[in-house]
């Protein structure tokens, strides 16, 4: 209070000084020091939700001035306005002073910042009545934090309902090292179709943070898979889905799965407005449409296409039913097509790799925006299938260098039909010379086989 206290002499000294005449002023009267307990009411927050404005408003009062402290900066205006990106809750610290000094007490005036503002999408309506989220009960967060794959102390982490911040002091370099597990209540329909978002910011770049949507009792209940999420320090991004088939293995313990592996130093982590809600139920929101290509397979644009031409891709992958690594599946080239045989069944993701491989003849620049297209048919239905695009060499070479699209690697086969996938307008994280295409069909039945057929990677093309 004492700093307070020599702020306000000195403040009032000024007012003083500037209204008074040298032979009128005799200093301070500390016995005249105003309370702010009768001005309390004088002082308003209101925050205009459209615009993420608070408005902070002083009722004009004999003799007194309103000092305020907002964000911990300083302020004698009777009105001022902030914007406030983030949603959350806010307060700011309310004194009175007059020529003899700061009040001495303090009235703290609390306002609530309803949605954050993106730059982009911004998600589903969280205080929708249709948002799953919005009653649900959030269990105790767990964690895997692994810097260089040895596990050390859970990172600290706050949390407010729908919204927690992790802080991340060491380190980590790949995916799964900084994992948090956030189990709920939530309870979804097989069958039916789903739309989710979240925002994501980060304090540091982060390259490829992971978002998965599971379930804490069923391991192999998979809603939704992207790791290809890359966060711009200081800036919210939504991650989201629209119309996405829950599997017939209904979840009643939807849980919310992040991994930060690839982190910087000293990073904070704040993950909010979780929202998931069933397709039919419209709550205003219009989702943006996916950037659009324009495809030539038979094209020189195509920097695939001479690699088909000279058949000079060549071969590897990982078949491990079980974990327990088998030979590598059959992959044959003809034209613009290769097959994968898959005699023997998998049971979860990255059981059932393949790659191909060219390690010269394509430039890959990080300055530009890249196309990539591919189709996938199957004689036997196949669902979360992984499709990454990206540098050759070792894993840590590649670490978080790949294309992806927008909402992960949600691919789904139909059985003796086609899926044609595509990502649009993206970048590589580094410039690179060779390509490596990786496909994972974890999960598929016994004797399968999968044909890729045209696949494009282009410069990007309107």
């Amino acid at each position: 209070m004492k700093i307070f206290k020599y702020i306000g002499v000195c403040t009032a000294g000024l007012l003083a000084l500037a209204s008074c005449s040298p032979e009128d002023y005799s200093g301070p009267d500390q016995n005249g020091i105003p309370s702010v307990a009768a001005y309390a009411d004088n002082f308003t927050i209101n925050v205009d939700q459209s615009t993420n404005t608070a408005n902070f408003a002083f009722k004009a009062a004999d003799g007194v001035t309103p000092v305020w402290k907002i964000d911990g900066a300083y302020s004698s205006t009777f009105s001022s306005s902030k914007f406030y990106r983030k949603a959350g809750d806010y307060s700011a610290i309310c004194r009175v002073m007059n020529a003899n000094g700061i009040s001495a007490d303090s009235v703290i005036k609390t306002f609530h910042v309803n949605k954050t503002q993106m730059n982009g999408f911004g998600g589903f309506v969280e205080d929708s009545e249709y948002n799953l989220f919005k009653d649900a009960t959030y269990g105790t967060p767990t964690f895997w934090y692994a810097p260089g794959w040895t596990q050390i102390a859970d990172p600290a982490y706050t949390a407010n309902k729908g919204s927690y911040t992790v802080t991340l002091p060491k380190a980590t370099t790949d995916q799964w090292q900084a994992q948090m597990f956030i189990p709920t209540n939530v309870s979804l329909q097989g069958g039916k179709h789903y739309d989710f978002s979240c925002i994501l910011t980060s304090t540091t770049d982060h390259p490829h943070v992971t978002v998965k949507i599971g379930s804490v009792s069923q391991p192999d209940f998979v809603l939704y898979y992207n790791n290809a999420v890359k966060l711009e320090a200081g800036e919210p991004l939504c991650v989201y889905f629209s119309d996405v088939e829950a599997p017939n293995d209904v979840a009643g313990d939807l849980e919310l799965i992040f991994d930060f592996g690839g982190n910087a130093e000293n990073t904070d982590i704040t993950a909010e407005s979780f929202v998931i809600k069933d397709h039919d139920n419209d709550d205003g929101t219009v989702v943006p449409a996916p950037d659009q290509a324009a495809f030539v397979y038979a094209s020189d644009d195509n920097l695939w296409w001479a690699v088909d031409k000279a058949g000079s891709a060549t071969f590897g992958g990982y078949y491990a039913p079980g974990w327990s690594q088998i030979d590598n599946a059959v992959i044959t080239h003809d034209g613009s097509s290769y097959t994968i045989a898959l005699p023997s069944a998998t049971y979860e993701r990255w059981q059932a790799q393949a790659s191909l491989t060219v390690p010269d003849g394509i430039e890959i620049s990080a300055d530009e925006e890249y196309d990539f297209c591919a189709e996938f048919s199957s004689n036997n239905a196949l669902g979360g299938v992984t499709c990454k695009v990206q540098q050759p060499g070792s894993d840590d070479e590649a670490n978080g260098n790949f294309l992806e699209s927008t909402d992960g690697n949600s691919i789904s086969v139909p059985a003796g039909g086609t899926y044609k996938y595509q990502v649009v307008k993206k970048k590589f994280s580094k410039s690179f010379t060779g390509l490596k295409i990786v496909f994972d069909f974890g999960g598929n039945p016994a004797n399968t086989t999968v044909t890729v057929n045209k696949i494009t990677l282009q410069k990007h093309k309107e």
